[in-house]
């Protein structure tokens, strides 16, 4: 098994350990130690919150590491964790 280490652009918002996310151009890039997992445009607010709530639901952070990094209300990363598990992908 390969060790990866995590390499982060230097203007990255850590949400844990392993995750955070940066924004360049229009788009925001979620890393997983220093990869790209997620890319959204800035103003596609459907993209953004259905990543969010995929972070948490894969277990790769909480509702509150994504609340302090983001400054989203942890009750609006509740809500859009509840909406994917229940409704899924629209």
């Amino acid at each position: 098994m390969q060790l990866q280490l995590p390499f982060f652009p230097t203007d990255t918002r850590m949400i844990n350990s392993n995750v955070g996310v940066f924004s360049k151009d229009e788009f925001v890039y979620f890393l997983f130690n220093g990869s790209p997992i997620y890319c959204c445009l800035k103003d596609d607010l459907n993209n953004f919150r259905f990543i969010v709530a995929n972070l948490v639901v894969n277990h790769l952070c909480t509702c509150s590491e994504i609340s302090h990094a983001l400054g989203i209300h942890v009750r609006n990363v509740q809500r859009y964790v509840k909406a994917l598990n229940e409704k899924g992908v629209e």
